[in-house]
């Protein structure tokens, strides 16, 4: 849908834990102009803050399952997964994300905090190391 302001589209979207309180949508207005997309939230997340007015308050069990080591649970799920995502930031800020795969137990943990991820030729480009 268009409207009078000159932006191409604007999407009014209910945060989930929203719908049925009286809160407020959030409103994103999309400019379409040629090849480029422009778009402007009316909320902007910048603080912790903003972030509790749309979460709530933190439950106990969700603040103690922050942990800065790979645990015995950790350890377990990672043993047996067969796909990894590794991402990585330049010092320039370029983001760079690599999804990894092979049987469960390709990826070892070497200690409570370093995984070893084995290398696969793939695009050649050495993004993560």
């Amino acid at each position: 849908m268009s409207d009078d302001s000159g932006w191409g589209l604007m999407a009014e979207l209910p945060h989930p834990s929203w719908i049925g309180s009286g809160r407020k949508t959030w409103r994103l207005r999309v400019s379409l102009n040629g090849s480029q997309v422009t778009y402007e939230p009316e909320h902007v997340v910048k603080t912790k803050d903003d972030v509790v007015a749309i979460l709530g308050e933190q439950f106990e069990s969700q603040v103690s399952k922050v942990i800065d080591h790979i645990d015995d649970h950790c350890r377990a799920w990672i043993e047996r997964s067969p796909f990894v995502v590794i991402s990585s930031t330049s010092a320039a800020g370029a983001m760079d994300v690599s999804p990894k795969g092979d049987p469960p137990g390709f990826v070892r943990v070497l200690d409570p905090k370093t995984l070893a991820i084995p290398d696969r030729p793939g695009n050649h480009r050495g993004d993560t190391f």
